[in-house]
């Protein structure tokens, strides 16, 4: 009778062991870090998708749509990070500059109809990352105000 306890305790400990080593462990992040030289012109892709879809939208179309890449979308949020900072350095406002600054990293990525993003973030001295996984709706697109189709439970 105590041997299979024994064990018992052995293997709650080994998970227990486990479960911190993987809290402990730095994420992944869903996608990999783009070269300099690339942020500006991914970044710029991005604005001009955006750009003519707004265009087509003024002009009356309905059914106004824009494929973004993972790359495009961070080059995006990194160049508007470094871009906001420059403007909150600029007007020498210290309280938003460090709220701007507690973000340390940002990144999207698109696996089939998936999106994942994932923001690291400081707090009380230690880094906190969160990481938000979603389905996109396939047959409605982000300038659509239609709302997705409901899903009935079965």
């Amino acid at each position: 009778m105590k041997k299979p306890l024994k064990l018992l305790r052995y293997a709650i400990l080994a998970a227990l062991i486990v479960v911190i080593v993987l809290l402990l462990k730095k994420p992944e992040p869903p996608a990999p870090d783009l070269p300099q030289a690339e942020i500006k012109p991914k970044a710029e892709s991005f604005e001009r998708k955006l750009a003519q879809i707004e265009t087509e939208r003024q002009s009356g179309s309905s059914n106004a749509t824009a494929k973004f890449t993972t790359d495009e979308v961070n080059a995006f949020i990194t160049d508007a990070s470094a871009k906001a900072t420059e403007q909150l350095q600029k007007a020498g406002d210290t309280a938003a500059l460090e709220a701007q600054a507690a973000v340390k990293d940002t990144k999207v990525a698109f696996e089939g109809d998936e999106v994942i993003a994932q923001a690291a973030t400081v707090r009380y001295g230690q880094d906190v990352y969160v990481t938000v996984r979603g389905r996109s709706p396939t047959t409605t697109d982000i300038s659509s105000s239609r709302p997705p189709p409901s899903r009935s439970a079965r």
